[in-house]
């Protein structure tokens, strides 16, 4: 019996089993770090997979946009001291 044959069967008999992770990303090749999806330096997308505080209330978010700094328009004309979102007079 081979030494790897007989760390499979103690990791079995543990449940120590190493858990393996798919990842895809259409615009790199992105691996997975212990669970965590890591995309290649410069990828386009790598933003979407992040996170965000709220530069207002600090609520963390998903940004829907790549330089999205608050999660509600709300927030972003408290943050920005303007009516971002509302159409100029005529």
């Amino acid at each position: 019996m081979s030494i790897l044959t007989v760390t499979a069967k103690i990791r079995m008999r543990l449940n120590t089993v190493p858990v393996t992770y798919r990842v895809h990303c259409d615009q790199c090749a992105a691996v997975a770090v212990n669970g965590q999806l890591c995309h290649e330096v410069g990828c386009p997308v790598a933003w979407k997979d992040v996170k965000k505080s709220c530069g207002w209330c600090g609520t963390m978010f998903e940004r829907e946009a790549e330089y999205q700094q608050c999660c509600s328009v709300d927030c972003s004309n408290a943050f920005y001291g303007t009516n971002f979102y509302e159409e100029p007079p005529h």
